[in-house]
């Protein structure tokens, strides 16, 4: 039987340390194993997602950020709970799906570590974009949202990395054989020493308000 005393203290030594092993509140408690995970059920403690789960802290004490995270000298706890119920939230919540990576990089782990446990799980799809795996919602209209940003993501990026002076080669290509294949194009260019794929092209034209079509009839 542990005294209200001796609760009330470890409670208070809570909010200075901030984090808890079961067999620190053991010898702070005098008490058994059993009896503290018995106490940490009571107080709604929460359960770090790394370290194996050993740490615990109090509900009130983390200062999540924005995805709900909370690190703590590298002691990290979610405001979801479990690391694979974290996974899922970040997954949904954002806006063009994640990557393993990206899990990673927020959730401050090796995605080896734990992603291939999560790959099939039925509230997530995992697509491949460009040669990644993405993970988006199984939920028909977000998922498509989700997979039309990433798309759009991905051709900017590839955008940015194509050259105002190979933009201009590009059009150029345009202008010369307007019926010429996307894929015939990327050929010629790249044999012109214009690095650049379909992709890249695709959203050249969009960020013109133009498509293929719309330049082969307009000719220019």
């Amino acid at each position: 039987m542990i005294s209200p005393e001796v609760e009330k203290e470890v409670l208070q030594k809570f909010h200075t340390r901030k984090v808890f092993t079961v067999n620190q509140l053991k010898s702070l408690l005098h008490c058994s194993v059993p009896t503290v995970r018995n106490h940490l059920k009571t107080w709604g403690t929460l359960t770090s997602y790394n370290h194996n789960g050993q740490y615990y802290t109090l509900a009130g004490i983390p200062q999540f950020n924005e995805q709900g995270l909370w690190d703590y000298k590298n002691i990290r706890f979610s405001r979801f709970g479990t690391l694979k119920e974290t996974v899922i939230h970040l997954i949904e919540a954002s806006p063009h799906g994640l990557s393993a990576a990206e899990l990673g990089a927020l959730l401050g782990l090796d995605p080896r570590s734990f992603m291939h446990h999560y790959a099939d799980l039925p509230q997530l799809k995992r697509e491949k974009f460009q040669g990644r795996y993405v993970y988006l919602s199984t939920d028909e209209q977000w998922g498509a949202a989700q997979r039309a940003a990433r798309k759009e993501a991905l051709e900017q990026q590839s955008l940015q990395q194509l050259s105002d002076h190979d933009a201009l080669r590009v059009f150029a290509d345009f202008i010369k054989h307007p019926q010429t294949p996307l894929e015939n194009r990327v050929t010629r260019l790249r044999r012109q020493g214009v690095s650049v794929d379909v992709h890249e092209i695709t959203a050249l034209l969009q960020l013109h308000g133009l498509s293929e079509k719309k330049t082969v009839q307009q000719d220019f």
